[in-house]
């Protein structure tokens, strides 16, 4: 409980200072502090091992892959 308590009252100092602010100030903290959340909340891309989806659709149609592009072309012509 106390250390709820010690935030709050943080936070209560922060707002304080905060309405001390002119109101382009208090904008432009707001979007800094919005902008900090976003980075931290939008997830790193993850880089793709493209050797692990070797063969991953392999079964699913009933010719490889260069034998369809064979037919596509020849059927084009």
């Amino acid at each position: 409980m106390r250390r709820d308590m010690k935030q709050t009252t943080s936070i209560e100092r922060i707002q304080k200072q905060i309405e001390q602010l002119s109101t382009s100030e208090q904008l432009e903290l707001l979007e800094r502090i919005t902008h900090e959340l976003r980075v931290r909340s939008i997830p790193r891309r993850q880089t793709v091992e493209w050797g692990s989806l070797y063969g991953l659709m392999q079964g699913i149609w009933d010719e490889d892959a260069q034998g369809y592009v064979n037919r596509l072309r020849e059927e084009r012509d």
